[in-house]
């Protein structure tokens, strides 16, 4: 009798993992998959009246490095949009700041803004640093602040400004 439960055991085993294994699969929305995602840009734009602006968001989102383009003139900043009041630390508005592109350094002779609090630097000769930023892949400013040293590191591939 233990030999004819062991074998409908063995048979019931068998019956319940025979036969072809079904997979259900649900195919995927055509017009989604054939779209491949598009890059994302290291690259924010902005126009307003006849003001433009490219800004390209540090690595650790603390800090904008930015181009403006007002009436013919061309200004290069570091902005830090979370900080409060001014925390550039700088001698009769000259600010000794460390700039490095794709590994290149050079210390540079910004300005904080006059009006203060707005945490603007102004970096110098902006027309050449957007020369250098176009070509580049990596941008990192150090610049002087109360209390802390702090560099900012910005991937700044695939500048398409106008």
């Amino acid at each position: 009798m233990k030999a004819v439960v062991l074998l409908a055991c063995v048979m019931l085993l068998v019956s319940c993992n025979a036969g072809p294994k079904v997979v259900i699969h649900e195919e995927d929305d055509p017009d989604v998959r054939a779209k491949p995602a598009a890059p994302v840009s290291n690259w924010e734009y902005k126009t307003e009246g006849g003001d433009s602006w490219a800004c390209a968001r540090s690595v650790d989102d603390a800090a904008e490095l930015c181009f403006r383009r007002s009436k013919g003139h061309l200004d290069s900043y570091l902005h830090l949009p979370w900080r409060e009041g001014n925390p550039f630390f700088c001698s009769h508005g000259r600010c000794q700041t460390k700039l490095s592109v794709d590994g290149v350094q050079q210390t540079v002779q910004g300005t904080d803004d006059t009006g203060g609090g707005t945490r603007i630097l102004f970096l110098p000769d902006p027309q050449r640093l957007l020369h250098e930023v176009e070509q580049a892949k990596e941008v990192r400013v150090t610049p002087p602040m109360f209390g802390v040293n702090q560099e900012f590191v910005f991937h700044v591939s695939g500048l398409k400004w106008p």
